[in-house]
């Protein structure tokens, strides 16, 4: 971890007046890679001085339907896969009013802008207010997004019109031509 994190973890320290916290970490052990990840966080936030991290290993089920939804976490390791091909799969989780939002962050001027993205026909005035709904999500840490699966494909320039989607079914062939 760098200085920086460790500044800012004695910083807030100071605030609560310790010298520790302890915060722990809920995981699906049925739920390659994140029970993986959860471990490489749980020794990457041990390097941190005054910070323990309480590992709480748990099905995904429980994790998602009892943990999660009760707020019964502190950090949560968990993915979101796109429901269709659009930036607004993931955005909209952090609405305030929006019943996936399992750490409760809430931001008004963020509720704004995405209430403008829902409205807005100019593609390109869209895309910008769904930049600006971003910025404010990663910079008040609402969530903190790591890693994106994602998958190459080589494709031999001879093979035309193969449908390549970025949720479900990876492929169609349908119009496939050679």
């Amino acid at each position: 971890m760098t200085k920086a994190a460790q500044a800012a973890l004695d910083e807030g320290l100071k605030e609560l007046g310790k010298s520790e916290i302890t915060l722990r970490l809920t995981y699906g052990t049925d739920e390659s890679p994140m029970d993986v990840f959860a471990t490489y966080l749980q020794n990457a936030f041990s390097s941190l001085k005054g910070l323990k991290i309480e590992m709480v290993a748990t099905t995904k089920q429980d994790r998602i339907y009892n943990k999660q939804k009760k707020g019964d976490f502190d950090l949560s390791v968990t993915h979101w896969g796109p429901d269709y091909g659009d930036p607004t799969t993931y955005l909209t989780l952090a609405l305030t009013d929006n019943n996936n939002n399992y750490g409760h962050w809430s931001n008004a001027e963020y509720d704004s802008i995405m209430g403008k993205v829902s409205s807005e026909t100019d593609a390109n005035a869209r895309w910008q207010l769904m930049i600006d709904a971003e910025k404010i999500l990663c910079e008040d840490l609402g969530y903190i997004p790591v890693f994106e699966k994602g998958t190459a494909t080589l494709q031999n320039t001879k093979v035309k019109n193969l449908g390549i989607k970025p949720v479900g079914v990876p492929y169609t062939f349908e119009y496939v031509s050679k």
